[in-house]
């Protein structure tokens, strides 16, 4: 085989999403709740992208079908739309 048509696999790891926010989550079928600690730079709403990404990445499939709960640093219910 020429090196021209040689395949090359590259099996480095993809680097894990960051995210500003700190976080703790459960996972059902159907819901995600996502818990802001506080902690974090940024809020999770404010950074809910970054956070969907990573949670994507730890469960290695999409999140588009869930049901959020995001909750803040006291439990309550955090409303704004997504």
């Amino acid at each position: 085989m020429s090196p021209y048509q040689a395949i090359t696999l590259d099996f480095k790891l993809v680097d894990e999403p960051k995210t500003q926010a700190d976080l703790t989550y459960s996972i059902t079928p159907t819901t995600i709740s996502i818990t802001d600690t506080g902690r974090g730079a940024r809020s999770v709403t404010n950074d809910i992208e970054a956070v969907l990404r990573k949670i994507e990445y730890w469960h290695q499939g999409s999140v588009a079908n869930f049901e959020l709960t995001i909750l803040d640093p006291d439990g309550k219910p955090v409303s704004r739309s997504l």
